[in-house]
């Protein structure tokens, strides 16, 4: 996909963690696509991430400030579950062999 965009095309995604799995991943696709690629996105479930409006330095900013926010809050959301993964995983290995 990232080989398509083009410089002036808008790219709808529907949550900011399809960018990637963590804080760091997804601050640099966001910049890849909106600055090296030029090309604007919207964030379906996150309105104030929409590069298409207000493109000015108060607009700009008020998009990163969320976008900073939210990254962190999808790798934390991604860890947690992941762990949560792990100890489900663990336990049910565990009950496994007490049963047998």
């Amino acid at each position: 996909m990232l080989r398509k965009l083009q410089a002036g095309d808008l790219l709808y995604i529907k949550s900011i963690d399809r960018l990637g799995r963590d804080y760091a991943e997804i601050i640099e696709q966001w910049r890849y696509i909106t600055r090296e690629k030029g090309v604007d996105i919207k964030v379906l479930d996150m309105p104030m991430l929409d590069t298409t409006y207000c493109k000015d330095l108060l607009g700009t900013f008020i998009a990163d400030l969320v976008l900073q926010v939210l990254s962190f809050s999808a790798q934390l959301l991604y860890s947690q579950n992941k762990n949560a993964q792990d100890l489900i995983r663990q336990l049910t290995i565990q009950g496994l062999r007490i049963k047998s």
